[in-house]
């Protein structure tokens, strides 16, 4: 769960205006649509082999994460490949749980933590989730309004009422509005208090419910009277407006599925922060720097690559364990209402804590887990082991934590050398292309007049016939190769429309086509000496491919597009 962190000035974002807690759409399609059934059916499974499969819930949780960090779009191929990597986890680990893999107490510590994520997951979905409104059509179509306009704001910033007040005043009586964000961002530590306040381009569902209404009723260069957020209270100007051509009824009807899931979703989540919020301050909290600071040059590694699907799984693995020689477990962070909050409680409950959090400064990150530690109390009195929800993301915590011991051990015995020339074959056409070389069809001239009249012919007919009486000549050309014949713009084709000149080479005029265009790939004895460096960056993706049995093959898995299609909208 991280913040959104596309715009150029997020600095400015993280004044308390986004929730970190707020997930995209397609997240919250999980937990408003949870399919609950566990020991599935072929019927319920995206992709299967032999008597190992993926079930539909399983891939709709993991996939829509996956997008969530993905660059790339939600295609059908894209759904396939998901489908298969998930495959192939799962076989991995279905070795390691026969080896005893998953048995060991980290792994254990890891599926717990799931549980218990799971846990406060459905007892917020069953105390606030009736309480969602579906919304109206005119709801609707005021949310496709919103979304199809982008604002260009600026804000100044105050913690509480007075303080925002105190500011309204000074803009009403003649202060200069850049001054006062310029200000009230020093005074909250952001980067670059020059840019006084900018926000760069806010889109909806970027901010809170409240300053959304407010920001969205401004014209331009109007500023707002003071509004609060669920971290703060802000005065916001508008500097421009730009609005999506776009507003017909066909895109409304192509986008209403998607405005629907967001707009419950924001919803919820601002039900769920304020749940939350009335959890914690409903405890007497006194928290000990002194013994928290001290941590930070433990966790900073970690902290460093929770970018990575692998950091952040060694993270998690790794953290709730972690020993130094200066590290006292039992050392108390806090008391709540009066209860120790210990070192080793917080490092349990650290792994759930999202990213932007894991910093210098870990107090908020401390109130998070305190915050976890106390729902999870609720959580495990309000909900049982069998809720069908729980069971199925034990059996998901299950899938991650063995297939991620067992890379590790195969990782760990791995003879690199074994696996050179499978790794070359597998990263030839990326990792070793040298180029493209180019099939050019050929047609050359003694003279510029006579080819100049073959090219008036050929565009006046719009067909190859005018070059029947002329033999044809065939090259395999690298991009530079002739420096005269412009290799790398020729169009591939197999008609008229892709013939360009003339191009002069070795004394006559040539009449150009590109007929095919492939990858130039460097010889595997040629790279040869560079593989162990490249293969040791890589160690845990070869670990994947040694430790798939030799009888699997892709192929012959059977996939169900018809699930793949339905699990979720495309988005």
């Amino acid at each position: 769960m991280i913040p959104n962190l596309n715009s150029k000035n997020n600095h400015h974002h993280l004044i308390f205006i986004y929730s970190f807690k707020r997930l995209t759409w397609l997240t919250f399609f999980l937990l408003f649509n949870s399919i609950h059934a566990i020991h599935a059916q072929k019927d319920d499974l995206v992709i299967y082999w032999q008597n190992i499969g993926i079930h539909k819930q399983h891939f709709k949780d993991e996939y829509s994460l996956f997008m969530i960090q993905s660059p790339g779009r939600d295609t059908p191929a894209s759904r396939r490949a998901y489908a298969y990597k998930m495959l192939e986890r799962s076989i991995i680990g279905e070795w390691g749980k026969r080896s005893g893999l998953d048995q060991s107490q980290r792994v254990q510590l890891y599926i717990n933590r799931q549980v218990n994520f799971s846990r406060r997951q459905r007892y917020l979905e069953r105390t606030l989730l009736d309480t969602i409104p579906q919304p109206t059509a005119a709801q609707l179509y005021d949310a496709f309004i919103k979304y199809k306009t982008h604002l260009r704001l600026q804000q100044i910033y105050g913690q509480t009422r007075r303080e925002i007040d105190s500011l309204y005043a000074q803009l009403q009586a003649g202060a200069d509005f850049n001054a006062l964000a310029r200000t009230s961002m020093q005074k909250y530590g952001i980067p670059e208090p020059e840019k006084a306040g900018e926000m760069g381009w806010i889109h909806w569902n970027d901010l809170d419910l409240a300053p959304e209404e407010a920001v969205y009723r401004l014209k331009p260069l109007e500023t707002s009277t003071p509004v609060a957020s669920l971290n703060g209270w802000h005065l916001f100007r508008l500097i421009e407006r730009r609005e999506d051509i776009a507003l017909d009824e066909t895109s409304f009807l192509r986008e209403k599925e998607k405005l629907a899931f967001e707009w419950r979703n924001r919803r919820y989540t601002e039900a769920a922060s304020l749940h939350l919020k009335s959890i914690l301050t409903a405890h007497r909290l006194h928290i000990y720097l002194h013994e928290l600071e001290p941590l930070w040059p433990l966790i900073a590694p970690y902290s460093e690559r929770l970018n990575t699907p692998e950091g952040l799984v060694v993270a998690q693995q790794e953290v709730p364990t972690l020993k130094a020689p200066r590290l006292n477990p039992q050392a108390i962070l806090a008391t709540i209402s009066g209860k120790p909050f210990r070192v080793s409680d917080f490092l349990a409950f650290l792994p759930d804590v999202p990213a932007p959090y894991w910093r210098k400064d870990l107090r908020q990150a401390l109130e998070i887990t305190i915050r976890d530690a106390i729902l999870t109390e609720i959580a495990q009195s309000k909900i049982p082991n069998h809720d069908a929800y729980v069971s199925l993301q034990t059996e998901i915590a299950q899938y991650t934590a063995r297939y991620y011991a067992t890379l590790s051990a195969v990782s760990d015995t791995l003879r690199l050398s074994r696996y050179e020339r499978a790794f070359y074959e597998q990263f030839k056409t990326t990792l070793f292309r040298d180029g493209l070389i180019t099939q050019v069809e050929a047609w050359a001239f003694p003279d510029s007049a006579s080819v100049w009249q073959t090219l008036r012919r050929l565009m006046a007919e719009k067909s190859l016939r005018p070059l029947d009486g002329i033999a044809p000549q065939d090259f395999w050309v690298q991009d530079q190769e002739i420096p005269t014949w412009p290799v790398p713009t020729l169009r591939v084709t197999n008609d008229w429309t892709g013939i360009q000149g003339p191009f002069p080479h070795k004394g006559q005029f040539w009449i150009l086509r590109a007929k095919q265009r492939l990858p130039r790939i460097q010889k595997f004895e040629d790279i040869q000496p560079q593989l162990p460096a490249l293969m040791q960056a890589q160690k845990r993706m070869i670990a994947h491919m040694a430790a798939l049995p030799t009888n699997y093959i892709p192929a012959a898995a059977q996939i169900n597009q018809a699930a793949l299609d339905a699990v979720l909208p495309y988005y």
